[in-house]
């Protein structure tokens, strides 16, 4: 009932002003206390989704490109621009170059993430800030332990973790530990570096949209216990040239 309406059914019957005003009042109140917490409501919501928004284009995700613990199953998929923006936004490196695993582990925060200690022997910087240790680490992908055989049609939800090319070359996002709270050390999220293109798999949470590319067929190398080039091969693999790669930087 509105006020007005409220107003005409108490004066249709003659009651003391009085108690007319007390309840318009009243229902005023009311009406005002409706519209405040619909009001609440509505920032609420309007708050959460900047987080969400927030959280999938800064928080660190190894998959996306965005640095990160390697427990994070669900990944916001990524436009690559936005990976690269974001990244120099925050201080990383974006370089090409050559490594390998030292055979080093450590676990992060909470002792629930493992991190493998990769050693960079060459890099050649792209964008982003000069990079400072050519100790970097790269987080385990759970999603990347499903055993070989399981059919794709599985339950259990599978996506590559981390590759790079068999001669050590890779192209990588070498996340400042500032960024990624890691606990152990800059963070590398890495990507196969072959023929003058930079090999994506398709399961990874990087999205190709706009960006030109080519299928691609090949084996790399991957973490230990992890079945990366098993799931990348199901899902497939695309090539991005290089100079695709640096037009998209800034």
């Amino acid at each position: 009932m509105t006020v007005d309406e409220l107003r005409q059914a108490l004066e249709a019957h003659d009651p003391d002003p009085g108690v007319v005003l007390a309840r318009i009042r009243a229902e005023q109140r009311r009406r005002r206390h409706v519209m405040l917490a619909t009001s609440v409501a509505v920032a609420v919501v309007v708050v959460l989704i900047g987080v969400v928004v927030a959280v999938a284009v800064r928080s660190p995700n190894p998959r996306s490109g965005i640095g990160g613990t390697g427990l994070t199953d669900g990944c916001a998929v990524i436009p690559l621009g936005t990976v690269f923006a974001t990244a120099e936004q925050q201080g990383a490196s974006i370089i090409t170059g050559q490594g390998g695993l030292t055979g080093v582990t450590a676990t992060g925060p909470e002792g629930l993430d493992t991190f493998h200690q990769f050693r960079i022997r060459t890099s050649t910087l792209l964008a982003g800030a000069p990079l400072t240790s050519q100790i970097a680490w790269i987080p385990g992908t759970p999603a990347a332990r499903r055993p070989p055989g399981t059919p794709t049609s599985a339950s259990i939800t599978a996506r590559p973790g981390a590759m790079w090319s068999s001669d050590g070359s890779f192209f990588a996002v070498v996340w400042p530990t500032s960024e990624t709270h890691n606990g152990v050390g800059p963070q590398l999220a890495i990507q196969p570096y072959q023929d003058g293109s930079v090999i994506y798999a398709l399961g990874q949470c990087t999205d190709l949209s706009g960006v030109a590319s080519t299928a691609y067929t090949g084996t790399f190398a991957q973490l230990p216990g992890e079945h990366s080039n098993v799931i990348a091969r199901e899902q497939g693999l695309r090539a991005v040239r290089l100079d695709v790669i640096t037009s998209l930087l800034k």
